[in-house]
């Protein structure tokens, strides 16, 4: 099955399915982001190990996956 046929093949139904799910992504990347960044602004020095910024890239690749 070439690429072209299984994209041909979605209904109404699984569109938006994949919609809302991209939207849902998007929305918690924001947040996520959104709260780490406030978290950082609140104590900048933080600790030796930049766990919020492993996190933020973290929740950057997990949530964009829909966007990939």
């Amino acid at each position: 099955m070439s690429f072209a046929n299984l994209f041909g093949s979605l209904n109404e139904q699984e569109e938006k399915k994949i919609k809302e799910e991209f939207f849902l992504d998007i929305t918690l990347l924001i947040i996520a982001l959104v709260i780490l960044q406030l978290i950082r602004e609140a104590d900048p020095k933080g600790c030796a190990i930049p766990i919020r910024e492993w996190l933020m890239v973290f929740f950057s690749l997990y949530f964009s996956r829909s966007s990939f």
